[in-house]
């Protein structure tokens, strides 16, 4: 969705930084790439870039939380049980949100609880100008979709 946005945006006449990760999708021509693979690298290339923006659209799907400890090889089979321990990531369009200098924000959200009062909440807690609510449920999976509700 963040690539066809910025497609949309670059047709439109906009100049487009686009912060992305891992994605099968081809970016669109015109585009400036900054390609990231953590949230914290996320957040790191959207502060570097965020002062020479007028809207800032938050589309990627960042997941809440990481593993505390990172492993860089696969974990081998061992006990029945694993427990690992999940720190928060950053929440970057509230970081954006919350600048002074902030420019128009623009969040997105993919809810499996997609209700006004959610979205609303959620646009005022971070500070938003604007929210898009996607619902998520096993019949309106918006994942690899053309449609979302």
């Amino acid at each position: 969705m963040g690539y066809a946005i910025a497609h949309a945006a670059i047709e439109a006449g906009a100049d487009v930084i686009l912060v992305s990760g891992p994605s099968a999708e081809l970016p669109p021509a015109g585009a400036t790439l900054h390609s990231v693979k953590t949230a914290n690298e996320m957040l790191a290339t959207v502060e570097s870039q965020i002062a020479c923006a007028n809207i800032f659209i938050g589309v990627a799907a960042v997941s809440d939380y990481r593993p505390a400890v990172a492993s860089h090889k696969k974990l081998k089979k061992g006990e029945e049980t694993i427990h690992l321990d999940l720190v928060r990531n950053p929440d970057i369009l509230a970081s954006v949100a919350g600048r002074a200098d902030r420019p128009f924000t623009v969040g997105f959200a993919a809810e499996t609880e997609a209700t006004r009062d959610n979205a609303r909440e959620k646009l005022l807690a971070k500070g938003l100008d604007l929210m898009w609510q996607i619902s998520v449920t096993s019949d309106k999976n918006p994942f690899g979709s053309d449609h979302n509700h």
